[in-house]
């Protein structure tokens, strides 16, 4: 012990001589932990943690191709969504999404409020497992042309700008100067 205490206060001499290279030193030490954590916080959460879904080893994510034109991923249209349908019989469930779409929402003749939404099947949220903090989900016959003016509100969105309001659900609200109406609230914490 009284060797390593001898060998710390010999380094310390040793640094405070020369404070070029103690600066040099310790950024190098300080990038190269700071480079470590940031590394290993995106394998984290991309590989070794598990998606908060329910059996996310059964979740496959399909896409179109058109290699001619340089384009190795493209969404699938909803015409192919209802063939993979009917002929696909490998998979349990299919659902369609559609994200990062961008409106106008305003309630209660409120000033509109530019909105991140998403789209997608009834199929979509049961098939991971979510199940509302409030309301209900979409269902089957709200997925049909004509029936899907309903929506689900994001739940830091909901306590944000709908204050939390337990009796949002059925109440409409507007989106690009159509009305919605609020089925119900995704739970907390849920991203997609």
């Amino acid at each position: 012990m009284d060797s390593v205490l001898q060998d710390f206060r010999y380094a310390v001499r040793m640094l405070t001589k020369s404070p070029g290279f103690t600066v040099v030193a310790v950024l190098t030490l300080a990038l190269g932990i700071g480079a470590n954590t940031v590394v290993f916080g995106m394998v984290n959460s991309v590989l070794l943690r598990p998606l908060p879904f329910d059996r996310p080893e059964q979740l496959v994510k399909i896409w179109g191709q058109f290699s001619n034109q340089g384009i190795p991923q493209n969404a699938i249209s909803e015409p192919e969504v209802w063939d993979l349908r009917d002929t696909l019989r490998s998979a349990s469930a299919i659902a369609a999404y559609s994200t990062g779409n961008g409106a106008n929402l305003t309630r209660d003749a409120s000033e509109p409020l530019r909105v991140t939404t998403s789209q997608a099947s009834a199929e979509l949220l049961p098939m991971l497992g979510v199940k509302p903090a409030l309301g209900r989900l979409f269902s089957e016959d709200e997925d049909k042309p004509g029936r899907d003016r309903v929506a689900l509100l994001d739940f830091a969105f909901w306590k944000t700008q709908m204050a939390g309001d337990t009796a949002i659900v059925g109440r409409d609200v507007q989106l690009n100067g159509q009305a919605y109406t609020v089925v119900g609230v995704l739970p907390d914490g849920f991203t997609f």
